[in-house]
């Protein structure tokens, strides 16, 4: 995995860091819930790091939705996957559903490796990183003694991972204007696999990943067992920490600015700026749509993740 890393995924970034890792335990295995931006590299960094700083990489969840290259399935051997099954009718969901909790929790309790799953099952393409409770229900459903001591037990730790540019931005923004006109997106057979490429092979500027605090004595201070309120104190703790260890770019402040709105380090960013905006309209050129609304989206997907953060002091 670190060859295949550090010869083609590495050399498309200007800067890849990662913090956070120090309050870790080596010797414990850990449920990783992070935002969603690319469909590859967020896991594969993610385990990039934990790799090179001396823990145990960790199991991915990938939906079987994206097994339909050659290529991808070599991916997914290499980076440790398990099959998340996609598309079934509701009793085949609750059943796989079901499957799926016992086999994260017997993962990361008996078997003491760690998991990575994403907080929502498709990325973000809005920027709005929000985890969706749904997954959250999932994870609680092989609970056999209490939901707080099962969710203690998978010791799931928030990851925020963020990039300066992303090279599907313009994909993103075509399919939410077209959603945007009331019109349902419909993707072509070969779209995921060529996001996928594209997410790999493209320039994306800097790039960070954070590991959050270990989420513990919060579930501590809920009072009883029930399931509402420990499911809500969940997301809401997944969502402060991913959104305000969110490193932001000047990508981020300068769509902020674009709009409208002042930020400390405004005027540090003109040559930024020019970068940004002249890119922004090459990714955007050949999407047919109204351009100041193409505009818009694009520069919301990247202004969203400073309001997110802001939220949070």
């Amino acid at each position: 995995m670190r060859p295949v890393f550090e010869r083609h995924i590495f050399p498309t970034f200007d800067e890849l860091t990662a913090t956070g890792h120090e309050i870790l335990d080596k010797e414990k295995a850990y449920l990783f819930i992070s935002n969603h931006r690319d469909i590859v590299l967020d896991s594969y960094i993610l385990n990039y790091f934990l790799f090179i700083e001396g823990f145990k990489s960790a199991e991915v969840a990938i939906g079987d939705n994206l097994l339909k290259d050659g290529w991808i399935k070599d991916l997914v051997r290499l980076n440790k996957c398990f099959i998340v099954k996609r598309n079934l009718d509701n009793a085949e969901m609750l059943a796989a559903s079901k499957k799926l909790s016992a086999y994260i929790h017997h993962t990361i309790h008996q078997r003491k490796e760690s998991v990575w799953i994403a907080q929502r099952a498709g990325r973000a393409k809005d920027g709005n990183d929000e985890t969706n409770r749904g997954l959250i229900n999932m994870l609680g459903m092989s609970s056999s003694n209490g939901l707080v001591t099962h969710f203690k037990q998978l010791n799931i730790v928030p990851v925020s991972i963020s990039y300066e540019f992303d090279p599907c931005d313009a994909r993103k923004t075509k399919e939410l204007y077209v959603e945007s006109q009331g019109i349902e997106y419909s993707k072509s057979e070969k779209e995921d696999v060529e996001s996928m490429q594209i997410g790999i092979v493209e320039p994306k500027g800097k790039g960070h990943v954070h590991f959050g605090n270990p989420i513990d004595v919060e579930l501590d201070s809920i009072s009883g067992d029930d399931r509402k309120e420990v499911i809500s104190a969940l997301v809401q703790n997944i969502d402060y920490q991913i959104q305000k260890n969110y490193r932001l770019w000047p990508s981020n402040l300068i769509a902020n600015e674009i709009f409208g709105f002042q930020t400390e380090k405004g005027d540090r960013f003109e040559n930024d700026k020019e970068i940004f905006v002249s890119r922004m309209n090459k990714m955007l050129n050949g999407i047919d749509g109204d351009t100041s609304e193409l505009q818009r989206i694009f520069l919301a997907m990247y202004q969203q993740p400073l309001i997110n953060k802001a939220k949070h002091g």
